[in-house]
């Protein structure tokens, strides 16, 4: 396999390393929350980069946009108590 291509496409576990999170974590977002992957076989992920770059950026885009939106005065929804 080709450097460049090695670079293109990450492992689960690679991409886990790149985003410091958990590779649970990532499976999650794969399943819920639609990141983009491409199942190879049996158990075995591939992540293009670009697409786990673009999908973060794209993530904390709508998140501001939330964050934008509550007014300061506003608790988080988790800090309600009832």
């Amino acid at each position: 396999m080709n450097t460049r291509v090695k670079a293109e496409w990450m492992s689960l576990r690679e991409a886990a390393v790149y985003l410091r999170l958990s590779p649970n974590t990532l499976r999650t977002w794969i399943r819920e929350r639609g990141l983009p992957a491409a199942k190879l076989s049996g158990t075995v992920v591939r992540i293009r980069r670009a697409d786990l770059d673009a999908w973060v950026e794209e993530q904390a885009e709508i998140n501001r946009g939330r964050q934008r939106g509550r007014r300061i005065s506003e608790a988080p929804r988790e800090a309600v108590v009832s």
